[in-house]
């Protein structure tokens, strides 16, 4: 499976299959530790059975699927992922991505208004919010011409970022960490 994995994820990079940076291949994971695509998908894969809830696991795993060329398992993923927390902006935009991709633009356009009916519930993990929402924008925007629902106001990047809770929180040495573990921050991943 390792191998089989190295090569689709190079295969997607547009890299060729008989190439030294094959192995070159790695995968960032919550710790800021460095990791091959094989173990990250590993470890991903073991969270999700032990942890069935587990969100953020879903949310990477759908990523690192996208990275390897496995987009029904992405879409798979992401609407795990959504199911678990509809009101996480990367997880939202994920899962529309992930639709438009498999050829379902309504559907993902759908998605995507529902969520927009809940934005003042919305939060974030990132630390560079922005970029996210013009994302989301462009992505909303692309998905009214494609479906010819144009009738539907456009979207701009900044009504989005115009919802100050969309800021990451500070996270609390006592609360849950945001790397999905479930063990507090200050024994996980606090510096």
């Amino acid at each position: 499976m390792g191998e089989s994995l190295r090569l689709l994820g190079a295969a997607a990079a547009g890299i060729k299959p008989d190439s030294p940076h094959i192995a070159q291949l790695k995968v960032v994971a919550s710790d800021g530790s460095v990791q091959s695509i094989n173990s990250a998908f590993r470890q991903l894969r073991q969270k999700v059975r032990e942890n069935p809830r587990d969100w953020l696991s879903w949310h990477r795993l759908s990523n690192v699927n996208v990275s390897i060329n496995r987009p029904r398992a992405a879409l798979t993923c992401a609407r795990q992922a959504y199911a678990l927390n509809p009101l996480l902006l990367e997880i939202i935009y994920n899962a529309a991505a992930r639709l438009q991709e498999a050829g379902q633009a309504q559907e993902a356009l759908d998605l995507l208004n529902s969520a927009l009916q809940r934005i003042d519930e919305w939060t974030s993990q990132l630390i560079l919010v922005e970029q996210e929402c013009i994302d989301f924008a462009e992505l909303y925007n692309d998905l009214r011409q494609e479906t010819g629902r144009t009738y539907l106001p456009a979207l701009h990047p900044g009504f989005i970022t115009g919802h100050a809770h969309l800021a990451p929180r500070k996270v609390g040495r006592n609360d849950p960490c945001p790397c999905g573990s479930g063990k507090k921050y200050k024994k996980c991943c606090m510096p």
